[in-house]
């Protein structure tokens, strides 16, 4: 479970932050 917990959480921040990064590249390149 808690292992289970640990991947899940990682794999989230893992997508928010490549979401952010594509946002804000996005941002500079426009």
């Amino acid at each position: 479970m808690d292992t289970d917990a640990n991947e899940l959480a990682k794999s989230m921040l893992c997508m928010i932050a490549s979401a952010a990064l594509s946002t804000a590249s996005g941002t500079v390149l426009k």
